[in-house]
């Protein structure tokens, strides 16, 4: 904004202008819905580890059917990263190209009515402050986002990591548990032999 007496204030931001607070708030909001299909493969998993109280799958087999669980998990999340970060940058780009295009309109309609040197200089340099200003900003942004996704990723791991060390735990007990078991259906259903005894005839000997 230029001022009747000649002194150069910030003008205030357009409506298209998203202040840092109310982005992170709408990161955090994203942060908190999880996804049907992740919640179906959370609840998944600590059913499959309550599973293992019953002694009755093989434990390797048991082992794979935990491995087909955690990497689709694992498939989910990258997928959900990647449509997040693709999101992020469509957005992004959306409001560089809005505010250039916005700077753009106001250098024409300025370029349409005469001004003196001294006006002139007022209004590109203001121009070149909000310029700043909004580049400022939006590497803010990103580097929120950036810390926010590493933020998340790194809950994930240790989320995964623990669940991991908790089936080894559980699979330990669970293999001596199936071990004996088999030990003992083994021993229920080997076969006793009997010695025949064969009579003596009376009379017999020499």
């Amino acid at each position: 904004m230029i001022s009747g007496k000649g002194h150069t204030t910030r003008a205030e931001p357009p409506e298209y202008e998203t202040s840092l607070q109310e982005d992170k708030k709408e990161i955090e909001e994203l942060r908190k819905n999880i996804p049907e299909e992740k919640r179906r493969e959370n609840d998944q998993l600590k059913e499959f580890l309550s599973l293992m109280g019953e002694v009755k799958d093989p434990p390797n087999k048991i082992r794979d059917r935990f491995y087909r669980i955690t990497e689709k998990m694992r498939q989910v999340e990258r997928r959900e990263n990647q449509q997040s970060r693709k999101n992020f940058n469509k957005e992004e780009k959306r409001k560089r190209e809005e505010f250039y295009d916005a700077q753009k309109k106001e250098r024409d309609d300025f370029k349409n009515h005469k001004s003196d040197r001294e006006v002139r200089k007022r209004f590109f340099d203001e121009q070149d402050q909000r310029r700043r200003d909004f580049t400022a900003d939006e590497r803010d942004k990103r580097n929120q986002y950036n810390a926010d996704m590493k933020m998340r990723e790194d809950d994930f791991n240790t989320n995964m990591r623990d669940k991991n060390n908790e089936f080894n735990q559980e699979l330990r007990a669970y293999t001596t548990r199936y071990n004996d078991y088999i030990k003992t259906k083994k021993e229920k259903t080997k076969p006793t032999t009997h010695e025949e005894v064969m009579p003596l005839k009376a009379g017999s000997g020499d």
